[in-house]
């Protein structure tokens, strides 16, 4: 093996597994390489590849050199085939030929048997109930951060090799939300087939990964040899400071604090530019703020690459090797002082014609009308290299849902892309509009303004062991789908590695980089309502609960959101509190959605059943209207509202158990 990357990471030398010549994987490789960050600028190898299958609308399709339902919407349950085993119905989510590797599952609403089969044997290598390789309770591996449901999206990121082939199936999987994104290295690549013994043995290694992936910045390290150039900087309205690197060297971290009495605009009206080896253009550039990961704004996150600290702090450990200089910039293009404290840290390297340069390159675009439905492109690149991230930023002015849109990544010369999503939100790992913000080693949503889904919205997704190369080309579009019309802001920043020093073709005025003033948003409220979506979880027995934005469908809901129950199935138990004032006996009113996927429940308060079984089916997504439960005997204090799912109606489809709640209402009787 080449060792031309390897960084010192929590007392382990970890080293590019992607070697020039008759390379080999193992367990133990791929586990170093979700935390290598040195690798990715190492030239991929011709043959090496990374797709997704996903349960994305087949509509969409090319016939006759034509898109065809291309902004298709319906992309739960579909499968590559049906698979009879053993008397079992198994649906196959993928089936590749390798070798390669399976680096990540995602889900929506992960339900059945999940059934993973290895290098052609009948007996899988995994087989467990779907759900649980994402709650921690089966151990090591399945545990965070590999393992982990994060607003809404099950994401599970533990390497799984194989040396010919991989068939991932689930029994019981109707109406599910799912990716699986592999590896394919070259054919003469020896791969050590995932196995329970490789888990154990390779167990020390997989816990160090862990305890890196969990603390991102805290357990950086800067490799041996490196030099630090600190940085004190003021710079004036409409000046610039620079910092000159001579090599062959690689950057290995930056760390900048912002002072501004205007921070916000002020990370957006300065410019970072990063220029390598003499190049006409710098292959850096980006809004100062938006090159660490999030923007507008100073909005706190760790990830392994870049992040920003609780203190204002914002960090890049991306790696970026050069051969003979680089300048650093800095411009602020903004109408007051910017102060700028910090470092960055240089390591030199020997150079070699494997290496790549580092890309990032920001753009921005408003208003986009969401109608018509359109792809836009996050970023474009060319030549061979690697696709690592993008950070996007939205700024949505209504509360409806912005992020129906399907991530579509063309590789080299692909008329059809090779990853084709879900939908925006599940790309960047998390489900179901969710704006409840989290952070991880690999994706995040630093900024969710809120109400629902209105304000900035700030997501971002890192690729490492799950990079994208490319020998061509590559770019990465992101559909524009909203369930409202609507002017709204797209702004991305796109990552990659490349053999090309390339510059950003007419880059965005100061006007255009500022964050769009979005206008308030009223919206209905019922008087005297408890609403559905500020009760008190008590209790669940099984499936999510989120806050749905209902925006997009009317204006019936009120505050425009409800209580959103998804993935629950018969017998399950969603138990919520709600306060009463002076105990009494009251009239109840509740108020719920009815759609084609929800089912059929049975409520209870304090124990005591109210009303029939409610049948919340719809083809097509409506309210209920106010729904009297007759009297009730409420105590003061928290009062408890049992919902159990009894079934559902024969014509429903997809997840067909979901439950909302947009409000409830007590009225005193005599």
């Amino acid at each position: 093996m080449n060792n031309l990357a390897c960084v010192l990471v929590i007392g382990l030398s970890f080293c590019a597994a992607w070697a020039p010549a008759a390379p080999s994987i193992t367990l133990s490789d791929l586990l170093k390489q979700m935390v290598d960050l040195d690798a990715l600028s190492v030239k991929p190898l011709p043959g090496e590849r990374c797709e997704q299958a996903s349960s994305y609308d087949r509509a969409s399709r090319i016939v006759d050199g034509k898109k065809a339902d291309w902004f298709a919407n319906g992309d739960a349950g579909h499968y590559i085939r049906i698979e009879e085993r053993d008397g079992r119905r198994e649906m196959v989510m993928a089936d590749v030929r390798g070798p390669g590797a399976m680096v990540r599952i995602w889900s929506a609403n992960p339900k059945g048997i999940l059934r993973v089969y290895l290098d052609g044997a009948e007996k899988p290598v995994i087989e467990s109930e779907f759900a649980k390789l994402f709650d921690g309770s089966l151990g090591y591996p399945f545990i965070p951060p590999f393992a982990g449901v994060r607003s809404s999206g099950a994401n599970l990121y533990f390497p799984i090799p194989f040396a010919q082939r991989l068939l991932v199936t689930v029994e019981g999987g109707e109406g599910m939300y799912y990716h699986v994104n592999y590896r394919l290295y070259p054919p003469q690549t020896q791969v050590e087939r995932f196995s329970w013994q490789a888990v154990e043995r390779t167990r020390p290694v997989g816990e160090q990964v862990a305890k890196r992936l969990a603390k991102p910045y805290e357990t950086w390290r800067a490799p041996s040899g490196s030099q630090t150039h600190s940085i004190r900087w003021s710079i004036p309205p409409n000046g610039s400071r620079a910092l000159n690197l001579r090599g062959p060297a690689r950057i290995v971290a930056i760390e900048m604090k912002p002072g501004a009495k205007d921070l916000q605009k002020a990370l957006r009206t300065a410019v970072l530019e990063i220029t390598w080896d003499n190049a006409a253009s710098p292959s850096v550039w980006s809004p100062l703020g938006d090159f660490f990961g999030t923007g507008p704004g100073l909005n706190p996150f760790q990830a392994l690459p870049c992040g920003v600290l609780e203190n204002g702090t914002m960090y890049s450990h991306w790696v970026m090797p050069f051969a003979r200089q680089a300048v650093l910039r800095v411009r602020n293009e903004g109408d007051e002082a910017l102060n700028l404290s910090g470092k960055v840290v240089v390591q030199p390297i020997r150079w070699s014609s494997s290496l790549l340069y580092f890309h990032a390159q920001w753009h921005t675009k408003y208003p986009i009308s969401t109608r018509p439905m359109r792809d836009w492109t996050m970023v474009k690149a060319q030549g061979t290299g690697r696709f690592v991230g993008v950070a996007l930023s939205v700024a949505n002015p209504v509360k409806a849902w912005w992020g129906e849109g399907d991530e579509k990544f063309y590789v080299d010369d692909e008329q059809f892309p090779s990853t084709f999503g879900t939908g925006s939100e599940d790309y960047f790992g998390y489900a179901w509009c969710n704006p409840a913000r989290f952070t991880h080693a690999y994706h995040n949503q630093p900024r969710a303004d809120g109400p629902a889904n209105y304000g900035h919205v700030s997501n971002n997704r890192f690729h490492l062991i799950d990079n994208i190369p490319f020998q061509k080309g590559f770019r990465g579009d992101i559909e524009i789908w909203h369930w409202a019309e609507a002017r709204v802001s797209y702004s991305a920043i796109g990552y990659w590695y490349g053999d090309r020093l390339s510059g950003v073709e007419d880059p965005p005025t100061v006007k255009q980089r500022l964050p769009v003033t979005l206008p308030d948003w009223p919206a209905f409220r019922e008087p005297d309502a408890i609403e559905g979506e500020k009760v008190a979880i008590l209790r669940r027995t099984g499936g999510n609960v989120t806050t749905q934005d209902m925006e997009g469908f009317g204006e019936a809901w009120s505050g425009a959101s409800q209580l959103w129950w998804t993935g629950a199935q018969p017998g399950d138990v969603l138990e919520l509190g709600f306060d009463v004032e002076n105990a009494g006996t009251y009239e109840l009113i509740v108020a719920m959605t009815k759609a084609v996927d929800y089912g059929q429940f049975r409520l209870s308060v304090n124990d005591t059943p109210v009303g029939d079984v409610i049948d919340l089916f719809n083809n097509g997504v409506i309210h209920t209207g106010k729904i009297s439960l007759g009297r009730v005997t409420l105590k003061q204090g928290q009062n408890v509202l049992r919902v159990e799912v009894v079934g559902t109606n024969p014509a429903s489809t997809g997840d067909r158990y979901m439950f909302g709640l947009d409000f409830i209402k007590i009225a005193p009787v005599p």
